[in-house]
């Protein structure tokens, strides 16, 4: 099963991360939220944005641009998860996992060929992050990303046909 939504069939070619750099796509996509401060806190910062785009709180705008309210909130769900401030590896992703338990985070690897890995089990409501070396930035539709009509649910193989 895929996505749903009318998938138009577009003359030209689409942005697909497999024939571009994560930086080129950062700049060409309307589908990933940069994620601009580099502090220790880069997947933190991106987690809670993706999670606030979902909630829309008031502050929304704030947190997307990186403002201070980014910040704040990056480092209590550091705390939150008991994990430490600096690199995010796969320890520190299942410890936000716990942390975010009412959600699924989903990282799209650019550093393995955009492999999706997973860190719980299926979910209504995901947390979509590009991981490009220490880089985290919030994908907002797969199907966007990766230039396709759909995308599978479970394996997360994106197609169009």
């Amino acid at each position: 099963m895929g996505s749903q939504g009318s998938c138009q069939v577009r003359s030209g070619k689409r942005v697909k991360p497999k024939h571009h750099r994560p930086a080129v796509l950062r700049v060409k996509k309307q589908s990933i939220v940069r994620i601009k401060e580099q502090d220790g806190l880069a997947c933190a910062r991106a987690l809670i944005t993706a999670k606030a785009r979902i909630e829309k709180p008031r502050d929304w705008e704030a947190i997307r641009k990186g403002r201070p309210i980014q910040t704040w909130l990056a480092r209590s769900l550091h705390r939150k998860a008991g994990a430490l401030e600096g690199e995010c590896g796969d320890k520190e992703l299942q410890q936000f996992q716990t942390a975010l338990s009412d959600y699924q985070i989903v990282i799209i690897d650019a550093d393995h060929n955009y492999t999706v890995k997973t860190f719980s089990d299926s979910k209504d409501q995901r947390l979509m992050l590009l991981k490009d070396q220490h880089q985290y930035d919030v994908v907002t539709t797969l199907t966007g990303f990766f230039g396709t009509c759909y995308v599978c649910n479970t394996c997360f193989k994106p197609y169009d046909k």
